[in-house]
């Protein structure tokens, strides 16, 4: 017969849990004859000295865990019984595994009755390519298809870049929602890739429906509760449903132009971002508004002659509103907030909130992202200027908002000389007894041409005050409304055309002004002007190609 033979480690190994048997009340310390701390159930100690840290710590075992949300090897799953994992709830080991796909890497982690949580945080992944900060803010999705390569990571990585924003919690939870589409049926289902929530390494997909057209604005939610009714607005993207497609022939116009500057050429799309239409007498081919530095699109008039707003409708095709009372369930017209040096964090959480000016008389011009009304603050590089495409640039991958090359305009070749005289090269599209837009021609041999620009309303830039009888009371209406000229003016005969630059006052951007102008008495004049006008005006973009 084979004696077995225990070595002394292992006899005191089976001393300790012989006294845990005899005596289950019993507080014990372990490597010393000293009583153990009152709070302890097992008290560690290395010798007799008091207060003395040890040299030696507490070995866990080592376990490798096959899922996040599983006992097993701890339990193998065909053993688990009802309750084991209630029972189980703060069992601890050092997890061997390294594989984010099962959502593990190595370090302690402790059992918390539905899934193991690593201490003392989660898996920090591989590295989040910092190009995402670059990623596009508009994504074309061809009508009826499914798009779901929408990085979540570009919320965080420009949330962590920026000392003017708060950052982003990579702990918290990742949600999606459809803040408004303006085509009932237009989107069938936004949410996280595979409804995964991988926080910063998450992806949105969006489904279109066939046979529609438009535009939404999707938004990622990141905070606390997991429920994007709670958690504010992270970020926000420009879905653009259409078959146009600027990078393809076969079903997209492009304007190849140089402005007459030795920097090269400008490719422009032959229409207004968020343009649904290229028919002149469509009010689609308006597409969408822009203040100058904001990512996010407004809705521009729902026609070329009327101030009404264009209907929005939410995932289940309910018609929003637009008003100007907080609370609005569609577009929100609301002063610039005043409490913060910078605005940009509330134009993120709020992006179907058009930020306006109080009322000022002369009207000066005024940026939505500063509290300061007397430019002295502002951000000149929102957009990028003439350098590159920034991260809040509202075009698609490849294209950008254009910008001036050295000193000359994008619209250099077709600017008049003067207010009332047109260029030779621009001419008014007479489509209805008004008129709904300017040609810009060619004009060979140097000038080639950049299509048609449609005339569509803006977004007044400041609070105004509303035209008053003799005698009568003066009040005033909000900032975000369309503009209003006054009942000499057709005020459907012009466009605002937002280049990246800044101008040389900060509360000023520079622009391309299209017009008709029909003063009273007057004749008609085709022009377009080099231009500054309030950032906080919502104009249209004509995006143009990176280099």
């Amino acid at each position: 017969m084979k004696l077995l033979s225990l070595k002394p480690g292992l006899l005191f190994v089976l001393a300790i849990l012989s006294s845990f048997s005899m005596i289950t009340q019993a507080q014990i310390t372990v490597g010393a004859d000293l009583t153990p701390n009152p709070g302890s159930l097992l008290d560690l100690k290395e010798d007799n000295n008091v207060g003395v840290n040890s040299k030696k710590g507490l070995l866990s075992s080592r376990v490798n865990l096959l899922t996040a949300f599983e006992l097993d090897p701890c339990i193998p799953k065909s053993e688990l019984q009802a309750g084991d994992k209630e029972k189980h709830i703060g069992l601890m080991v050092y997890n061997l595994t390294d594989s984010l796909e099962v959502e593990l890497c190595p370090g302690l982690y402790v059992w918390e009755g539905i899934r193991w949580i690593r201490l003392p945080e989660p898996c920090a992944g591989p590295p989040v390519d910092p190009e995402l900060l670059y990623s596009p803010n508009c994504y074309i999705v061809n009508v009826g298809q499914k798009f779901d390569s929408i990085p979540v990571a570009k919320a965080y990585l420009v949330s962590e870049t920026r000392s003017d924003l708060e950052e982003l919690n990579r702990k918290d939870k990742v949600t999606v929602s459809l803040l408004w589409q303006d085509t009932q049926n237009l989107i069938k289902k936004v949410g996280l890739l595979n409804d995964e929530d991988k926080g910063i390494y998450s992806f949105i997909s969006v489904e279109t429906n066939a046979g529609y057209t438009g535009n939404a604005l999707v938004a990622v939610h990141v905070g606390s509760t997991g429920d994007p009714d709670y958690d504010p607005v992270a970020w926000s993207w420009h879905i653009w449903v259409t078959d146009y497609n600027p990078d393809k022939n076969a079903n997209g116009t492009t304007y190849t132009h140089n402005n007459g500057d030795a920097d090269g050429n400008y490719v422009f799309m032959d229409r207004n971002l968020g343009a649904t239409t290229d028919k002149k007498t469509d009010p689609n081919i308006m597409g969408l508004l822009y203040q100058w530095g904001r990512k996010d699109p407004f809705t521009a008039a729902k026609s070329f002659k009327t101030y009404d707003h264009r209907p929005l409708y939410n995932i289940s095709n309910q018609q929003l509103d637009e008003n100007f009372l907080p609370g609005s369930s569609g577009i929100v017209h609301a002063l610039a907030p005043g409490d913060k040096a910078s605005n940009l964090g509330y134009s993120i959480k709020n992006p179907t909130t058009f930020y306006y000016g109080p009322v000022d008389t002369p009207i000066t011009p005024f940026d939505w992202y500063t509290p300061a009304d007397d430019e002295t603050a502002g951000d000149n590089e929102l957009w990028g200027g003439s350098s590159t495409k920034s991260a809040f640039d509202p075009c698609p991958k490849g294209w950008r908002v254009p910008a001036y090359s050295s000193t000359k305009s994008p619209f250099a070749r077709f600017l008049s000389e003067d207010m009332g005289w047109a260029a030779s090269n621009v001419s008014f599209v007479n489509t209805d007894p008004s008129g709904n837009g300017i040609n810009l021609n060619a004009n060979p041999p140097n000038v080639t041409p950049l299509g048609f620009f449609p005339f569509g309303l803006q977004r007044e830039p400041r609070e105004n005050y509303n035209h008053a009888p003799v005698g009568g009371s003066v009040s005033t209406h909000p900032g975000g409304s369309f503009w209003i000229l006054g009942d000499n003016w057709a005020v459907e005969n012009q466009g605002f055309y937002w280049t990246a630059n800044a101008s040389t006052t900060k509360a000023s951007a520079k622009l391309g002004f299209i017009n008709k102008e029909i003063m009273e008495g007057d004749p008609y004049y085709d022009y377009i002007l080099e231009s500054e006008f309030p950032r906080s005006i919502g104009a249209s973009v004509r995006c143009v190609k990176t280099n």
